[in-house]
């Protein structure tokens, strides 16, 4: 079977493939997180962690807009709320810099967003516009992924500011379900 590790590391992958590969990742019986974001992050070759560090900082950055534009419901609040409390922290700006993407909520279709800002939207914003189109409930559960992935980069004083902030516990392991 094919890996979100093994499709990180080819040479040019599209953002529509990696979102399709993520997203039959966290829609499995067996998907669990934690184990996948060790995978990726114990991976020996480093683009395939600096593609996902990309891809997971974009998602974040875009989870956070919905946060703060109450663009959200039920199913991804929890993922919304975490979110924002990373972006919160700003010692965690370094990480969040993986990415150019900065959502503005008038496009979420890459090329649209290119042409209006004069610029190449990164793999990671690409990727994250994709997974957008995604069913909330796989975008909680995506969001379970980069946040466990996101975390492998934190101190654990800086894991308990996020808890703090975001008030839910355990969220660098799995966000529950709705």
């Amino acid at each position: 079977m094919i890996s979100i590790e093994h499709v990180l590391s080819a040479s040019d992958p599209t953002p529509r493939v990696i979102a399709t590969m993520c997203e039959a990742t966290v829609n499995s019986l067996t998907y669990r997180p934690e184990l996948v974001a060790q995978s990726i992050y114990g991976h020996p070759d480093a683009i395939v962690k600096d593609r996902f560090l990309q891809i997971s900082a974009a998602f974040t950055k875009n989870l956070a807009f919905f946060s703060k534009t109450r663009r959200y419901d039920d199913r991804n609040e929890i993922a919304c709320k975490v979110a924002a409390a990373i972006m919160e922290c700003r010692e965690l700006d370094p990480l969040m810099e993986a990415t150019t993407w900065k959502p503005d909520g008038k496009s979420l279709i890459p090329e649209l967003w290119e042409r209006r800002n004069q610029k190449t939207l990164d793999l990671g914003g690409k990727c994250a516009m994709h997974m957008y189109n995604m069913h909330r409930t796989l975008q909680q559960q995506f969001a379970s992924l980069c946040f466990c992935y996101i975390s492998k980069y934190m101190t654990a004083e800086q894991r308990s500011r996020v808890e703090e902030l975001s008030g839910v516990y355990g969220w660098c392991k799995c966000l529950p379900m709705v």
